[in-house]
This record gives structure tokens, sequence and C-alpha cells, in this order.
């Protein structure tokens, strides 16, 4: 009996030997993403890809335009960085992932950027939302025409131009119905394909890089009544543990799965990896870094 289970084993060893020959070698690894690629931070070059310009949900990667819309304020104006932004009761009782902001409190815009985009505070993104958005062209036909409800007063102009800088940006598949995340349930958000182009575009901005980078930070917030907290985030990208990982943003919902957008450089090669509906954070780790792995390797000319 011993002899036959060697004999297996080695039968076995040696049908896996035989197929890992057959493979081929510049193929890039299984993906167990929805969709997902990864492109060459210098020309753009998608390397490889699966469901690029599938119409999905993309869960709080929608921040990284609400981001995109602030700086483009602050950029004409850099002063804005010292405004004040006070949370509303409605942004304040936002659910999902938060900066934990009460109330009644305020945080500075310089500190509100790290707010957004470090602990994906929901609550953060419509305070931002609203702070902004008499400053911005009501919505047309960029959006849908339920943002142009009274549900959406307080941030449809944000969410407006949100979607203009997306039609600027070449994105033909995004509607952004939300400053968050996936927003109205029936209207698919945006692809891979899209969310590559706004990562490389948003990487090209110093402040921009500098906040998606940062592991924890730390802000002071006014009180109602005058006094002070300090508050402490920490970023919900993994990936930054490790070296060569410099951004850009996380999400999660039910509807949208675990997604990532992230950028790295490795030997002075940067690559940009999307990965949609993933089935864990875990899962998104672990193919993003597969990823890059391979995009790394295959740039390099190594084999």
């Amino acid at each position: 009996m011993k002899n036959v289970v060697t004999l297996l084993v080695c039968l076995g060893a040696t049908m896996v030997l035989a197929d890992s020959e057959n493979l081929d070698s510049n193929a890039p690894p299984v993906i167990s993403a929805k969709a997902w690629c990864v492109a060459d931070g210098a020309d753009g070059r998608v390397l490889a890809s699966a469901g690029l310009k599938d119409k999905l949900k993309a869960a709080s990667t929608t921040k990284m335009m609400c981001l995109r819309v602030v700086l483009g304020q602050v950029d004409a104006n850099p002063e804005l960085l010292n405004e004040w932004i006070t949370i509303s009761k409605s942004a304040a009782a936002t659910p999902g992932s938060r900066a934990e902001l009460a109330a009644g409190e305020s945080i500075q815009l310089r500190d509100a950027i790290y707010a957004l985009m470090l602990p994906s505070g929901n609550d953060m993104a419509n305070a931002l939302a609203e702070h902004f958005n008499d400053r911005f062209a009501p919505p047309g036909d960029e959006s849908p025409p339920a943002l142009q409800g009274p549900i959406y007063k307080a941030r449809g102009r944000f969410i407006a131009e949100m979607n203009r800088k997306a039609r600027q940006l070449g994105m033909a598949d995004t509607m952004y119905t939300s400053a968050l995340g996936d927003g109205l349930a029936d209207v698919p958000t945006i692809t891979a394909a899209d969310l590559l182009r706004l990562a490389q575009t948003v990487m090209k901005h110093d402040l921009y890089r500098k906040v998606v980078a940062t592991r924890t930070y730390q802000a002071t917030i006014r009180l109602p009544n005058g006094g002070e907290r300090r508050a402490a985030w920490e970023n919900t990208n993994k990936l930054l543990a490790f070296d060569c990982y410099d951004g850009i943003k996380t999400g999660l919902t039910k509807s949208a799965g675990n997604c990532l957008v992230a950028t790295g450089t490795h030997q002075g090669k940067r690559l940009f990896v999307v990965v949609l509906g993933c089935s864990s954070d875990a899962s998104r780790i672990a193919d993003a870094r597969n990823l890059f792995r391979w995009g790394w390797r295959i740039t390099s000319g190594v084999q």
C-alpha cells in the first residue's frame, strides 16, 4: 500500500510539473477579481486586464474623484486649506466607514482631506460635498435626474462637478451619484478602465500623492463648545505596509465587493493596478500584489 501511495504522489508531481512546463511564463497570474487591470506608469499602456470596460460598482474608490474636485478648488486658491468645515447633522449621521466626526464639530480643510482618504470617511465626504456645493454650477445632463431631487439639494452641485471632471478626463463609462461610494442602486458607477485613467491623472498632483501615501495622521478638531480634541486615522490601504507601494484607495460595499486602486514603484518602474469585486480584503491584496509582481517582471525583461 505504501508503494502505491508513493507512486501516486510521484505521478501527481510529474503531472503538475508537466502542466507547469506548458504554461506561458509571460501570462498574467490567475486573479479572483471580477474586473482588473495592470498598467505601465510611464506610458499608460495596459499590460493585462479582464473586464476592463465592464460597468460595475466601485464603492469608496469614488472618493478619489471627491478629493480631485476639492483639490481643484485648492489649486485655484491655496488659502482654502485654512478654511474650517463644520459637520452637519446629516453628514455626521452618514453610515459606513467613518472619520468619526460629530455634528457641530469643525475641521480644517488641510486635515479634512486626510479624514476623507485614510479612514475612508463617508461622513467627511458628505461634509466636503456640502461645504463646496454652492461653488459649483447646478446639475445638468451630466447627472441622472434623481440628483436634482430634494435629497441632493445640499450636495448635488458637488456631485455634478465630479461628473463634469469625469467627462473632462474622458471617463466615458462613469456616473457618480454620491460623493463617497456606490450611490443609486440601479446606476453602475464606473469601470476599471476609467478608474485607471483617474488614478493616472491624480497621481500627478503633489498633494494628492502625499495624502494617499500617508499611513497615519492626526488632526485637531474644534468642538461646538469652543474646546478641542485630537483625532487620529489609519489608512485602510494595507499595501502601504509593504515597500514599493504608495497609494491610492480602497473600497468595500456589498454591491461592489472589495476594491482597490493601487500604485507602486520598483527599480524606478511605476505600475498602476485596479481590482474590483474581490471576495475579501485578503484577496484584493493578494490579487494586487500578484499583478504588481508580474508587471514588474514583464516590464523589466526578466523571465
